[in-house]
């Protein structure tokens, strides 16, 4: 899920961000008749959303969040399952060749120098 208007959470002020998540949240858990577990950060990259942001959707009970940070989950995202990357596929851009690559997560250990996203 995301939130109410796709904003860059980090741009608001706090009360704001936790309505647009907390309002979508219970929305989309009343229609469904489920609770939302999983938020995916609009835009996502880190000016969208932070440390602050991260913390948030922990406080507000989200098993987890995506962000659009380039990578691939590693065991080090276990202690933060609120900042998540995120593999990007849309097949505009992506050759069955250049997928395969993605998918071993090469280019983002490289690219991230062997450290999680």
């Amino acid at each position: 899920m995301h939130t109410l208007t796709h904003p860059r959470l980090a741009k608001l002020p706090l009360e704001q961000a936790q309505r647009e998540m907390g309002e979508a949240r219970d929305e989309i858990a009343r229609r469904l008749q489920v609770p939302a577990a999983h938020l995916s950060f609009p835009i996502g990259d880190p000016s969208s959303a932070g440390p602050r942001e991260f913390a948030l959707a922990r406080e507000m009970g989200f098993s987890t969040a995506v962000t659009t940070r380039p990578g691939m989950v590693m065991q080090a995202h276990a202690a933060r399952m609120q900042a998540l990357p995120r593999l990007s596929v849309n097949g505009l851009h992506q050759s069955r060749r250049a997928f395969s690559a993605l998918l071993s997560g090469l280019p983002f250990a490289l690219m991230n120098r062997f450290q999680p996203a």
